[in-house]
């Protein structure tokens, strides 16, 4: 329930529902709610022990709920899933790589596609053949016994 009450303060600021000095005292208060909920206290189920202990270490460290601080941070990792998701369908169709050196390449190609991607030049087969043909150069470069 807490968790879902953040993630609906971090949309509705997202939203500009809220103001930021609204969504960072509301974030305090549900931090204080969580606090308290994740503190140490036994329980009789080892399995949910074990859970508590390990959402409570995240916690500390200011993993789990980041985004009440700072509402730049996403909730979730929805993005990015939904980033490497061509990458990962590319893989699976394509009988995935069959040697490092091809896990390597298809790793590198992944890497400039999406960054041209996201600077929306729109030119990923470009920067790729510019890359390619840099790299190539410079391994003749090295190679040069003249």
């Amino acid at each position: 329930q807490l968790s879902r009450q953040a993630i609906g303060l971090w949309h509705e600021r997202k939203e500009s529902k809220i103001s930021l000095a609204q969504y960072l005292k509301r974030g305090r208060e549900l931090l204080r709610q969580i606090d308290e909920h994740l503190g140490p206290r036994d329980l009789d189920d080892p399995v949910a022990q074990r859970l508590l202990k390990e959402l409570g270490r995240h916690h500390e460290r200011g993993n789990l709920f980041r985004f009440l601080k700072d509402p730049r941070v996403a909730p979730t990792n929805n993005l990015a899933e939904r980033e490497i998701r061509p990458e990962v369908i590319g893989r699976k169709v394509s009988g995935g790589s069959k040697s490092w050196n091809g896990a390597r390449t298809r790793e590198r190609l992944s890497t400039i596609t999406r960054t041209e991607y996201r600077r929306n030049s729109g030119g990923a087969v470009s920067a790729i053949y510019h890359r390619m043909r840099n790299a190539r150069l410079r391994h003749y470069e090295a190679t040069d016994l003249s």
